[in-house]
């Protein structure tokens, strides 16, 4: 029935376009929405301009695509089990997300992020602007972070790529100092987050997390993470855009001023809004957590 409306829709549509050729760029549109003015200039012989106040009367929009991870059946069905699983025990304890270590690791590089959408420059005429960006002779820092209750913890700060062997000597000893400080109840009952990062899941790694936590998430914890969902993670939802944002602001010439920075900008973060950090776990997560699962296990937003 709905195929055998739009079949009467087009024919009537054409025949008003014989009448008004002026409407046909809307047509092509109607037809396919993912064409282009100058796809519609070439098959339809109208003009550019044309094309755009024709488009503009009827109120049509360029609206944007929006970035997403590729998911299939076997994904969603997993971010289902994961937010139902999830959710259960945080409707169980209040404190639930309170003793989650996330933890997660980003490049942050010297060229930064140049992104033309955010960047303006007013005036009565266009002042050509240019911006410099520096591209050839870059050069990166990886760095590892946690968010645990109200604080981040770190930044620890490495070059060179991640592997296995060195991930476990981060467990067992940058990362363990950072936590010894904390009350002895709340180490006790930390939970710790990982992605399914290939590095997070050798054996070693996998064993020393068993041994350690009793409630442990990841590719292979006793809560299993579920793949290509950066989205129910805080760090990806909250912490590497807002950190990236600040070092970002003015480019960074070598890598000591983005150790510098990031150490500042997560000194002040923890001192001084704190509060911050536990609602984008609490409130910004959990959102997350509900609107995949009312998605059946499907995108949240744009990435």
């Amino acid at each position: 029935m709905q195929n055998l409306i739009f079949y009467f829709t087009i024919k009537v549509i054409k025949i008003s376009l014989y009448y008004n050729p002026f409407k046909i760029p809307t047509y092509y549109f109607l037809e396919n929405p993912e064409y282009s003015i100058p796809d519609v200039q070439k098959m339809s012989g109208k003009s550019y301009g044309k094309i755009q106040r024709t488009l503009k009367r009827h109120k049509y929009h360029p609206y944007r695509f929006l970035p997403v991870q590729n998911l299939n059946d076997e994904h969603r069905r997993q971010r289902l089990a994961y937010c139902t699983e999830i959710l259960r025990r945080y409707h169980e304890d209040d404190d639930f997300f309170n003793k989650i270590i996330f933890t997660d690791e980003a490049s942050f590089t010297t060229a930064g992020v140049f992104n033309r959408k955010n960047k303006h420059f007013w005036g009565m005429e266009n002042p050509h602007q240019i911006q410099a960006v520096k591209i050839q002779g870059r050069r990166s820092i990886n760095v590892w972070c946690g968010m645990l209750n109200n604080m981040v913890l770190g930044p620890i700060i490495y070059e060179g790529s991640l592997n296995g062997e060195r991930y476990l000597h981060f467990l067992e000893n940058e990362i363990e100092q950072l936590l010894e400080n904390l009350p002895v109840q709340q180490y006790n009952n930390l939970i710790w987050h990982q992605d399914g990062a290939p590095v997070h899941n050798v054996q070693q790694v996998t064993n020393f997390l068993n041994n350690k936590y009793r409630l442990w998430i990841g590719r292979d914890g006793t809560v299993r993470w579920p793949a290509n969902s950066p989205d129910l993670n805080p760090c990806d939802i909250f912490l590497w855009g807002y950190l990236k944002n600040k070092v970002y602001y003015n480019r960074p010439e070598s890598l000591e001023v983005i150790r510098q920075r990031l150490n500042n900008i997560v000194l002040e973060l923890n001192t001084e809004n704190p509060n911050f950090i536990t609602s984008c776990i609490n409130i910004k997560l959990v959102r997350n957590i509900r609107i995949c699962l009312a998605n059946n296990g499907g995108y949240i937003e744009n990435i």
